[in-house]
């Protein structure tokens, strides 16, 4: 059973189910009661899959190869769904990073084929962040974070481009 209660600011969920505990914190009550609940409903149905495949039942659809794997996910489909990003928020401003610093800063209406493009190119990089903004902030926003950041990228004989 999950156990919610105040810890200082925070809402702090506890869920033990079996052998297999999971906690974690949230600003809200409605969301740390949320979340034990279907963690609680995981585990559950995991503890159960695991009882059937102990005893050799399995659903007959799946190889037990199938099932085992389903059992063992890090992250479930439905959370990977739920964790998804929309489309419409590629567009924005995008942030490539070498060592710790950030090394260019670019626009595009769509991020995610913009920065696939710089790997074609060859363009050196270790890790890429963005920030998701409507189309008509391109240009603006793109200004601002070049003339605050000023990355090596974007200065020509050492003044920010645009």
């Amino acid at each position: 059973m999950a156990s919610v209660f105040k810890h200082g600011d925070v809402w702090r969920v506890q869920v033990k189910v079996g052998k297999v505990r999971q906690s974690a914190t949230f600003s809200a009550e409605e969301d740390a009661r949320g979340w034990g609940r279907a963690i609680e409903e995981k585990l559950r149905n995991r503890q159960q899959a695991e009882k059937l495949l102990e005893l050799g039942v399995r659903p007959k659809l799946f190889p037990i190869r199938v099932f085992q794997a389903m059992l063992t996910v890090p992250v479930s489909a439905a959370e990977i769904i739920e964790s998804s990003i929309p489309k419409s928020s590629f567009c924005g401003i995008y942030f490539l990073i070498k060592d710790e610093q950030i090394v260019y800063v670019g626009q595009s209406r769509n991020a995610m084929r913009r920065i696939t493009r710089h790997i074609d190119e060859g363009k050196e990089f270790d890790r890429f962040a963005m920030v998701a903004c409507e189309e008509q902030d391109l240009d603006r926003l793109e200004r601002t974070y070049i003339t605050a950041i000023v990355p090596e990228g974007n200065m020509t004989f050492g003044n920010p481009m645009k």
